[in-house]
């Protein structure tokens, strides 16, 4: 499941390489941790506006499964 808060503008300027990176590496690891249990694996992702100025953003990005505790 995916929430991307709509307050986020639609154009930020960042390393979208390294962006993409820290995403996925948190998306394998909430994966990983939750497949290859008793019940189904659950995993959501938020991506949340925490702050904005005229000059930057910035955003939270949450991980939430259903993994080992």
């Amino acid at each position: 499941m995916l929430f991307t808060d709509p307050a986020i503008p639609a154009t930020v300027l960042c390393d979208a390489q390294r962006l993409r990176q820290i995403v996925i590496n948190l998306a394998s690891n909430a994966i990983k941790f939750s497949s290859g249990q008793d019940r189904p694996g659950r995993i959501s992702m938020q991506v949340v506006l925490i702050e904005r100025t005229a000059q930057q953003v910035v955003v939270e990005i949450r991980v939430i499964d259903n993994g080992i505790a």
